[in-house]
């Protein structure tokens, strides 16, 4: 019985149905259908950082996770550019909250999508077990599991469906006492005021890499929670991470399950994550895996295969790469073959 790796980029996300796109690629931050204003309305500072990439992102053709990091750079002795930073993140978690809960809009592609596809495949092929890396903030794939899907970060890793979510998710959160906060905020809208006013304080937390995130639903169903107050825990997209934004013991993880994965698949990621292609550098097998990379052109697809091949010397010509995206690979006779072979 195989037991398959797939990881999931924002592309993945992006041609979630063949109903229609309802989650961006990342460049599509900064685009009209995927900007919600009245978030934007609420985090002034998203508004006043997102406004500044639009015209590099769309009219220079460049990509958003190149404008963003330069942009933290010029931001690293600025408060209120920092400020802004801050205020994303709460943008990101609100946007893509809103994403992954179906409207009248989107019910439709919310039931009938191509994550439920590869589910059924897992189910098929791999006696309803596999690991999942998510590179996205939505919990699009998460809806699909049904009463299965995590409700702490325990669950996460501890299901037959492993998700590894390495740079967060819209439900997650880092907490912090209130009483460290050299305050009493009450609500919070109060709770978003303190942080976007000392933005180096999450920072420092981060830093130090010495708290986890907790799910949502952790923190609600905590008798004390009114003693803590919250901030996401989401990377933003930029082009180097130097950490991952979920708990040391998800990574553990998944380095523990990396040495008996038979095959790999990998829909719309760009392969831009360094940290994650040096882990599987050392922890996949040297040999006796298969490979695909699924991304929306044939170009794409090679590009990714390439990056991946460069850096897992080991495996060099046992790579396949495919375009037409998601819907048509869940839609081809390779989506059975790739799991039953």
């Amino acid at each position: 019985m195989s037991n398959p790796l797939i990881i999931f980029g924002a592309g993945a996300s992006f041609d979630y149905s063949a109903f229609g796109n309802i989650a961006p690629l990342t460049n599509d931050l900064v685009s009209e259908r995927f900007l919600h204003h009245d978030l934007l309305e609420k985090y002034q500072g998203a508004n006043d950082l997102l406004s500044d990439m639009v015209h590099q992102v769309h009219t220079r053709n460049r990509a958003f996770e190149t404008v963003l990091s330069e942009m933290r750079e010029r931001a690293a002795h600025s408060p209120q550019l920092l400020s802004q930073f801050a205020a994303l993140e709460f943008y990101l978690k609100a946007l893509f909250k809103r994403i992954s809960t179906p409207s009248d809009l989107t019910r439709r592609a919310y039931q009938v999508n191509n994550y439920r596809i590869i589910n059924n495949r897992i189910h098929a092929y791999s006696g309803g077990r596999a690991n999942i890396i998510s590179f996205n903030y939505d919990t699009l794939f998460e809806h699909t599991l049904g009463a299965k899907a995590p409700k702490n970060m325990l669950e996460y890793i501890s299901g037959d469906i492993k998700i590894f979510k390495l740079h967060g998710s819209h439900d997650w959160l880092h907490i912090q006492p209130r009483s460290l906060m050299g305050g009493d905020p009450k609500t919070e809208a109060e709770d978003i005021d303190w942080y976007l006013g000392r933005p180096d304080f999450i920072e420092n937390i981060r830093a130090r890499n010495d708290t986890s995130p907790y799910h949502e639903l952790e923190l609600h169903e905590r008798p004390n929670r009114n003693r803590y107050a919250w901030f996401p825990a989401i990377a933003v997209p930029l082009n180097s991470k130097d950490r991952y934004v979920c708990p040391p013991r998800h990574i553990q993880a998944l380095e523990q399950v990396l040495p008996k994965i038979d095959r790999v698949l990998i829909i719309g990621w760009k392969a831009g994550d360094q940290l994650l292609l040096e882990m599987l550098s050392r922890h996949l097998p040297n040999f006796g895996y298969k490979l695909l990379v699924i991304s929306g052109t044939v170009d794409g697809a090679q590009k990714v295969a390439e990056v991946v091949r460069d850096k897992l010397t080991a495996h060099a010509g046992k790579i396949e790469a495919r375009g037409g995206g998601f819907s048509d690979f869940v839609g081809s006779d390779i989506s059975h073959s790739f799991f039953a072979d």
